[in-house]
């Protein structure tokens, strides 16, 4: 701004003296005549200003809330003379630098406006600009770059332009010079040059400020945008000198990164320390290093700056390691950019990656691939079933305000993809060989010499068929279990505990033979608790009937109410009595016996269950009856019915069972079919139903021909193998049809 005593010359980018000239823009409450002018070269012919306070106004000014405004203009002046000597590129210094004048003048928008070598506009960047600035602003009102000017503004651009000096545009229709065309909004429009070659304007910082406070705010509204201007300047003047020097470091750094993981002998630490570098040369706040073993594996982070230990149960690479794949498609499949945090979240896109983003506090991250360059062949693009198994990614994130400097995506994959060689990690080494194959196999397939090929893979494939097509048996096959026919399993009656077993493992024991004594406290306490309240009701009955005959003084009310209670203890005596018999009959089965003549079939039962609580229904252990005919036990995926109603119908020959101790001995098994009345019912033609609640397997038991039984093997528990044939069929399906038959029973389940 100004001050009483006089115009102050234009300040350069590093003069302190700026904000005190813009200290004071929100204390100029009155509106003031608004005239178009430009800024004088010679700031001292602006003549004696107007005073800090407008002459209309009738507030005094707030010395503490001035030094305040100059303090937070200072620090936003800094940080974009800052940001003009950083290496990011011009779109994203430009999108920042525009947000840090808006917060520094309080204006409502601003673009960065490049005039073409065809005396055309575009507009680089913008920020809250006005609809009415923008051509086709209805269709996409928020993209604010790579847009043309609409006419009315072209006009004034190109006016501008002609002054090629800072100027200032009074809103609406206020118009002093007739040459000059009207401003179409209804607020201020200030321009200023970029002197980015030797006489040469080739871009405009434009801002538009709301039209409040006098003559004086306004010039010093616009001396702020020149001086703005000159930071915008000195950036596109130096970006190239600067990339340059960046470029220089990083060959130094490629160059120290090879030679000390070269001779690195931890490949933990050597993977930490190339993540750390990466970091440091990408000015980003934290780098990964992500590795995925297959085309459909998952991604897994293997490096990170700054640990030596990847913690997978940590919240924030959990998050990496849950949206790799997301960032692998979004990132144009492992492409090089940067993506803007904010935008993403706004969006609202995916509920883990707005977490990640609210995690590591994102404003970019970027998405490397160092293989992507190893792949890469000159007019030929790679077919999606060649993409190589293996993948390796560089994730970079920055936080808060920090900014991607430029090529940081191409520079960070050349640095782990020379690290990663220098180190000799195996899973490197395999990725690179799968990706030179199929850089191969890309080039040979356009290359004509190879066309030969074509017919050596047709007649392998030919050949291929043949064979999957000759006729083999067709069999279902299943586990099975050796069981009697004829046993008794013992489960627990009550809840309680094994007091004594008084079998062992093959004894043998006639029916009606204790097997195990079970103890209850709780019953056996309920129980004695029982038998005492009924002494007590006992007694109390007593006393009853003694008073009824003996004692001769009794008022007829006490009679009757000693007559009450003596039928009430009867009544309660009937129900003692039937819980006693119950509680009886409930200690007298923790008393278990055989019921039959056999062999104690469980192995181990003392050391199992002495002394070890049961609860109710609880499987204790099984007698097998002595001569009892043996069985198999079979279980056969459900999936296999209609193929085994098919095997009845047909009547194929029996099943056979092959046992797992004596394979060399085939056993010959049929159908027990009182125990399969499913299958009855689908050989007699009842179709099958699928239910999604029923079990998801066939129980099927088998006779035994105990004649072709190995006597070594004829023992309960014994395991075997069911084979039951169902014709002949091509070697394609009887290798793949299990396969087939459990995809059609989900499908028709899901349906």
């Amino acid at each position: 701004m100004t001050s009483t005593s006089g115009a102050k010359p234009i300040t350069t980018m590093h003069d302190p003296s700026l904000a005190s000239e813009l200290g004071d823009l929100s204390q100029h409450f009155a509106s003031a005549s608004f005239a178009s002018f430009a800024l004088p070269s010679n700031a001292a012919s602006l003549g004696k200003q107007e005073s800090l306070v407008d002459r209309r106004s009738p507030l005094p000014l707030d010395n503490a809330l001035v030094q305040q405004t100059k303090d937070q203009i200072r620090i936003i002046v800094q940080s974009i003379a800052s940001l003009a000597n950083s290496v990011v590129e011009p779109r994203v210094f430009a999108d920042n630098a525009l947000s840090k004048v808006l917060q520094a003048m309080g204006a409502i928008g601003a673009g960065l406006w490049q005039r073409m070598p065809d005396s055309s506009w575009r507009l680089v960047s913008g920020v809250n600009l006005p609809q009415l600035l923008i051509a086709d602003m209805a269709n996409d009102p928020t993209q604010q770059h790579d847009r043309d000017p609409s006419e009315s503004h072209r006009l004034i651009l190109d006016a501008v332009a002609n002054e090629r000096q800072p100027i200032l545009i009074p809103p609406g229709e206020v118009l002093l010079q007739r040459d000059r065309p009207s401003n179409p909004t209804s607020e201020l429009l200030m321009y200023a040059p970029l002197t980015t070659h030797e006489k040469r304007s080739d871009f405009w910082l434009q801002v538009v400020q709301s039209p409040s406070g006098g003559p004086s705010s306004q010039r010093g509204y616009l001396r702020f945008v020149a001086q703005m201007a000159d930071l915008f300047g000195d950036y596109f003047r130096t970006y190239r000198l600067r990339i340059f020097e960046r470029d220089r470091e990083y060959f130094t750094l490629a160059e120290r990164t090879m030679d000390e993981l070269s001779t690195s002998v931890h490949v933990k630490r050597g993977l930490a320390q190339m993540m750390g570098s990466i970091r440091d040369h990408a000015q980003a706040d934290h780098a990964f290093l992500l590795h995925r073993p297959s085309r459909f594996g998952k991604w897994r982070v293997v490096a990170a700056s700054g640990l030596m230990e990847i913690d997978r149960r940590a919240t924030g690479i959990e998050q990496i390691e849950r949206i790799a794949a997301q960032l692998n498609t979004q990132l144009a499949g492992g492409g090089i950019l940067e993506n803007q945090a904010q935008h993403v979240v706004a969006n609202d896109r995916d509920p883990d990656l707005s977490r990640f983003f609210v995690t590591f506090s994102v404003s970019y991250t970027g998405w490397a691939k160092p293989l992507k360059s190893h792949l890469e062949t000159p007019g030929i693009t790679t077919p999606g079933s060649l993409q190589p198994k293996q993948d390796v990614a560089v994730l970079t994130i920055w936080s808060g305000s920090s900014n991607p400097p430029a090529n940081v995506g191409s520079q960070c994959s050349m640095i782990a993809r020379l690290g990663l060689s220098a180190l000799q990690i195996p899973w490197w080494k395999s990725a690179l060989r799968e990706s030179s194959e199929v850089s191969s196999s890309v080039r040979s397939i356009v290359n004509p010499t190879t066309w030969p090929r074509v017919a050596y893979w047709a007649a392998g494939l030919i050949l291929m068929g043949l064979i999957l097509s000759i006729p083999v048996p067709i069999r279902l096959h299943a586990t099975a279990v050796l069981v009697p026919a004829e046993q008794q399993h013992i489960y627990a009656p009550w809840d309680a505990v094994v007091e004594k077993v008084l079998v062992d493992h093959g004894q043998e024991v006639k029916a009606g033979t204790p097997v195990l004594q079970l103890r209850s406290q709780t019953l056996q306490s309920d129980y004695d608790n029982l038998l005492a309240q009924q002494a007590r009701n006992q007694q109390r009955m007593s006393d009853i009937e003694s008073k009824l005959l003996r004692e001769t003084a009794l008022t007829s009310a006490q009679r009757d109410e000693l007559e009450g209670e003596r039928k009430s203890l009867v009544s309660v005596q009937a129900v003692e009595r039937k819980l006693i018999r119950r509680f009886q009959s409930q200690l007298d089965a923790m008393l278990i016996v055989a019921e039959l003549d056999g062999t104690v079939a469980t192995w181990n039962v003392k050391n199992n269950l002495t002394d070890r609580p049961v609860r109710t229904g609880q499987w204790l252990m099984s007698i097998h009856q002595a001569d009892s005919q043996w069985m198999l036990e079979a279980v056969l995926p459900e999936y296999n019915a209609h193929e085994l109603k098919e095997s009845i119908a047909a009547n194929n020959p029996d099943p056979t069972a092959t046992m797992t101790g004596s394979p060399e001995q085939k056993v010959h098994i049929r159908f027990n079919q009182e125990t399969l009345p499913r299958i009855d019912s689908v050989a007699s033609g009842v179709p099958l139903e699928f239910d999604a609640h029923a079990n998801s397997v066939l129980r099927l038991r088998f006779d035994v021909d105990g004649s072709t039984l190995p006597e070594n093997v004829a023992t309960a528990g014994a395991t075997a193998r069911v084979s039951i044939p169902n014709g002949k069929g091509p070697l394609a399906w009887a290798l793949g049809k299990d396969f087939v038959r459990r995809a059609i029973t989900q499908i028709r389940l899901w349906i």
